[in-house]
């Protein structure tokens, strides 16, 4: 993400006493801004805005020309209290210099809401309202409620498609879920990312907490997206999710119990908790909300509602969001711009400001997607093998995943100069010129040319290699980062001896740099070509078919199998990595 991406940021952070709330604003333009609040007796006043604000979103989202002013008017009656309980005094004015400095820079600013108070974070903040610009926040710059918890969660390497799991339940004591209906308009929401390989939906077969269990067992997944009905329970203190029970009655789903479901599964980075009221918390504990509890035990970032929402705004909401987020937007930005496309295709809603986005990441950053590499032209043809860094046409590689591998071949420096002094010269006119060559024409002797690449790199190995006291050669490989499968032009037989050594830099990812044993605690296991090895560590296999085997720093062995040896690193899409790493090959007899 480029840094004008990710714009200005201002910080509000809330913490309370006994008698106090202690307001503390931090601008990356600089500055800090410092302000007290007494706990005055607004409670009751607070409350009946916020149950007018409930009227209103249910009036608004009646289809009809245009909001009544009346329903407006409370939101934004509410709204501006909020404004006026948090930006106060020298937080106002450092707010107001950062804004003046975003738009002079031409950057976006982002607000981020730090909660150390329940109080304060069981109100309605995504409809900060500024009555001096007739502005709600929400519409004009990402919010993001963060989790101050201690442990980080790094982004999530991620190749095209981004994996969404689905799952919608209707318990029969609640007024109806279409169930089909809702899958139907899910689909055909995000049928434009599917078709292009962005997103992969799919749906829980059953309703049951057993069924999203199986499910979450039985693949990788980015995404949990859960359409149910939910409440806040005032007697637990909790979020519940309602399910169909196994017994045909209806089953409370705790937010705990879900959390502790969901942390089992690293890759899943983000829950999108379609239920109302499933960002409702206590005003006595700050982990009470569904959405919280499930940042708090582990997930780094939670979409829900606060209030009822329609199924339309839902649906419209929610295909915004999630192209964003496949697009590789940070995930605060795509809910900003879904916002903004909600109040567009529905003028007469004011439902945009009921998703919350509860973060662990400070940063918004819960995917690193890669881009989606663009499918070979019909027709064309691969560069031939033995070509300089030339790359192979793309085979089906077993243990490299799904999609097409890349092979990149290249012959040591002494046999690709042997290729070039056999290689025959141009063909000559009568006139002493260069004859112009076709494509067609040159296919022939380019193919001729590469073949003599690979034997000579064969011959290099064999021949020309230095013999220790057992009669063993050796060979010095250069493997690119960016190459899925390097050829050594070393073939081994089955039961020889042989010690790999690696040395060099790479870099999986911006900012990254590792050596040959790749990065620990990094990427989607999706992404890797070999479990339980480090990320974009190196690599052999012996044979196109063979089985890939940890080599990282150094590795020593027997060959289970005769065939060549080529090397490469544990990621499935390397073209965006840069560097490369000096692999030495001895063989013993």
């Amino acid at each position: 993400m480029a840094e004008g991406e990710r714009g200005l940021e201002f910080e509000v952070e809330v913490s309370e006493s006994e008698t106090r709330y202690h307001i503390t604003a931090r601008s990356s333009i600089g500055g800090e801004g410092v302000a007290d609040a007494g706990r005055t007796p607004d409670g009751l006043l607070l409350g009946q805005r916020l149950q007018r604000l409930r009227i209103a979103l249910l009036s608004s989202a009646v289809p009809r020309r245009r909001v009544p002013s009346n329903d407006e008017a409370a939101v934004q009656q509410l709204g501006k209290a909020l404004f006026d309980k948090l930006f106060i005094d020298e937080v106002r004015y450092l707010f107001d210099t950062t804004r003046q400095q975003a738009a002079q820079q031409n950057r976006p600013l982002r607000l981020v809401l730090r909660f150390r108070s329940p109080e304060f974070a069981a109100l309605p903040w995504e409809f900060l309202y500024d009555a001096r610009r007739d502005d709600y926040l929400s519409l004009s710059m990402p919010l993001v409620r963060y989790a101050e918890i201690p442990e980080t969660v790094r982004p999530l390497l991620v190749a095209p498609p981004l994996r969404i799991l689905g799952m919608s339940a209707r318990p029969a004591q609640f007024d109806a879920l279409d169930v089909e209906a809702e899958k139907t308009r899910l689909q055909r929401a995000l049928s434009h990312l599917v078709r292009d390989r962005l997103v992969e939906l799919t749906w829980v077969r059953g309703e049951t907490w057993r069924d999203l269990v199986h499910a979450l067992d039985s693949g990788r997944w980015h995404v949990l997206h859960l359409v149910a009905h939910g409440a806040f329970d005032e007697v637990a203190k909790e979020g519940v999710i309602y399910l169909p029970g196994e017994d045909g009655t209806t089953y409370g789903l705790r937010a705990s119990l879900l959390a502790r479901v969901v942390s089992l599964h690293p890759s899943l980075r983000l829950v999108s908790l379609n239920a109302c009221e499933s960002a409702m918390a206590s005003t006595t504990d700050l982990f009470s909300s569904s959405a919280s509890t499930l940042v708090r035990r582990g997930v780094p970032a939670v979409l829900a509602m606060q209030f009822e929402i329609t199924d339309d705004a839902a649906i419209e909401f929610t295909s915004s969001f999630y192209e964003g987020l496949a697009s590789g937007r940070p995930i605060d930005v795509a809910v900003r711009n879904a916002r903004l496309e909600l109040s567009l295709a529905r003028p007469y809603s004011l439902e945009w400001g009921t998703p919350v986005l509860h973060l662990r990441q400070s940063d918004g950053r819960i995917f690193d997607v890669l881009p989606k590499r663009p499918p070979r032209r019909p027709g064309t043809r691969p560069e031939p093998p033995g070509a300089v860094g030339a790359r192979a046409e793309p085979s089906r590689v077993s243990g490299v995943g799904d999609g097409p591998s890349r092979v990149a071949v290249r012959a040591p420096a002494a046999a690709r100069r042997a290729a070039a002094a056999t290689a025959p010269p141009p063909a000559v006119r009568g006139d002493g010129g260069r004859e112009g060559w076709t494509r067609r024409s040159r296919r022939p002797l380019v193919i001729g040319a590469s073949a003599v690449c690979v034997l000579g790199a064969v011959l290099f190995t064999l021949v020309t290699s230095a013999a220790d006291e057992h009669g063993a050669g050796s060979a010095t490989v250069r493997v690119d980062a960016s190459s899925s499968w390097t050829a050594s032009g070393v073939r081994l037989k089955a039961g020889q001896r042989y010690e790999i050594e690696a040395t060099g830099e790479i870099s999986p990812v911006p900012g990254a740099r590792n050596g040959p044993e790749g990065e620990a605690g990094h990427g989607d296991d999706a992404m890797a070509v070999l479990d339980r090895a480090n990320f974009a560590a190196l690599l052999a296999r012996i044979g196109d078919r063979g089985a890939p085997f940890l080599v990282g720093g150094g590795a020593k062995g027997s060959a289970t199998t005769s065939g060549e040896l080529s090397l490469g690193l544990n990621d499935r899409n390397p073209d965006d990595n840069t560097g490369a790493l000096t692999v030495r090959i001895r063989l013993f007899d």
